[in-house]
């Protein structure tokens, strides 16, 4: 049996057997074209035709098909030489830049309060830019574990000696982070709910007299109150007088050179 290679027209001699062990695929021993010798198959050898006697057999091609060239490998012979984007390219990808840029920016100066309050890193960007970056503390993160208690004391030891008004009162951080002791303002009243006196007692204060130590004035100290942290206050001050038949307090920060407390006093 003779088979034909459709690109260079050569003759190969072929048995069946050997076509049926390489399912028919031949390699041809001139132009290494692979192709299917059973579509040119012939019986009979054509005039003035020579024999190619090179092996046309490989038993190593069965049933291996030709595939295409990777489309990947295509992609990158076709971006060879483009490393560089275009000029149009270049522009759309500054301008996405810089408008994240500003995105992050406007939210660093928008949050720049709470980031204040936590010591991030990132309120110095906000700070470079001439932001106030002072911490925005807020005093409803203390939470009230006891209400404010206030007792008359009478002073029985001197005649000369001034009656007290005892007040305690127990408060809880319920922020997730330490934040200062918070200004305690106390308000007696009269009988109308109307403010007869009123006292602010700085965080200092707070703790000198619940320990009893003396209170140096004029000299702020930050006391840090941690997250879920206790605090008992404990206050005696001078009996103002009978008129006195209530009391309010508040918790309050001092904000941008205004108060901000748990009660709404605007």
């Amino acid at each position: 049996m003779y088979a034909r290679c459709p690109s260079c027209r050569s003759i190969f001699e072929v048995t069946l057997g050997d076509l049926d062990i390489a399912d028919g695929q031949m390699c041809c021993g001139v132009c290494d074209t692979v192709f299917n010798a059973r579509d040119t198959l012939s019986e009979n050898l054509p005039e003035d035709t020579t024999i190619v006697e090179k092996t046309i057999v490989d038993k190593s091609i069965r049933r291996k098909r030709r595939r295409p060239p990777s489309r990947v490998k295509a992609l990158a012979r076709d971006l060879t030489g483009k490393g560089e984007l275009e000029p149009h390219n270049r522009r759309l990808l500054l301008a996405c830049i810089g408008l994240f840029l500003l995105v992050v920016t406007q939210w660093l100066v928008a949050t720049r309060g709470e980031l204040a309050t936590k010591d991030s890193g990132l309120i110095a960007i906000p700070k470079i830019l001439g932001f106030n970056t002072d911490p925005q503390w807020d005093p409803d993160n203390f939470l009230t574990e006891q209400k404010m208690q206030l007792q008359f004391v009478e002073n029985r030891a001197s005649k000369t000696a001034l009656d007290e008004l005892h007040a305690s009162l127990k408060i809880k951080n319920g922020a997730k982070h330490a934040q200062p002791l918070p200004h305690l303002l106390l308000s007696l009243n009269d009988r109308w709910g109307d403010a007869i006196t009123q006292r602010l007692f700085k965080p200092e204060e707070i703790v000198a007299a619940s320990s009893g130590d003396n209170i140096e004035p004029d000299t702020p100290t930050v006391i840090k109150v941690s997250a879920g942290e206790v605090i008992m206050i404990d206050i005696s001050l001078v009996d103002p007088g009978q008129d006195v038949l209530g009391f309010s307090w508040d918790l309050c920060y001092p904000q941008k050179n205004q108060w901000r407390c748990q009660r709404d006093y605007s």
